[in-house]
């Protein structure tokens, strides 16, 4: 979210708003990002881990390549609506998949070291969208996201037609979850 606030100068001048105008680009990503995650937490506790992460990061990336082709500031802001729909299920499966692999201590680490990228990442974010800006354009901060999914999956292809047996998957088809091979504890 804090990524794009570097770049609402740029989007004020080429969509030809005002800067109190598009502001509602962060406040429609706020909006979403509240409301959904409970919904996130649902739909993973009754459907499974890995089709709600997945579908809610497809949703992330359709709703970047909307964005970043939005050429009306409403578009823009219904794209970042629906970006924060989809990324919400970041925060809530992330932790549930934590908990559902891990005995308590170490999940406990791991959910602090979790926390604390999550509370980094508001500092660091700014920065990175201001260069992202500067060197790409407000819509290389929408599109980047999808060229960067892009190549990571394509080096997961060919890593696991390398190794079919990738230990580093969250599968759910027999009723259990495992994350990086290690059972769930109970």
């Amino acid at each position: 979210m804090a990524s794009v606030i570097p770049a609402l100068p740029l989007m004020t001048r080429e969509l030809r708003v005002d800067y109190a105008t598009v502001q509602f680009v962060v406040t429609a990503y706020l909006l979403g990002l509240g409301l959904f995650q409970p919904i996130q937490g649902l739909l993973a506790d009754r459907f499974g881990r890995r089709p709600v992460l997945l579908g809610g990061y497809s949703l992330f990336l359709l709703a970047s390549l909307l964005a970043g082709a939005a050429s009306q500031l409403w578009t823009l802001v219904a794209a970042r609506f629906l970006q924060a729909m989809g990324i919400s299920v970041a925060t809530v499966v992330t932790r549930a998949i934590v908990r559902d692999s891990f005995e308590p201590g170490p999940a406990a680490s791991a959910l602090s070291f979790i926390t604390a990228v999550m509370g980094l990442a508001p500092v660091v974010a700014p920065i990175v969208g201001g260069f992202a800006a500067e060197t790409l354009g407000w819509r290389g901060i929408f599109f980047d996201p999808c060229r960067r999914y892009h190549d990571a999956a394509a080096r997961h292809g060919l890593e696991t037609q390398r190794n079919p047996t990738d230990r580093h998957r969250i599968d759910d088809t027999d009723g259990t979850r495992t994350f990086g091979g290690r059972a769930p504890a109970r």
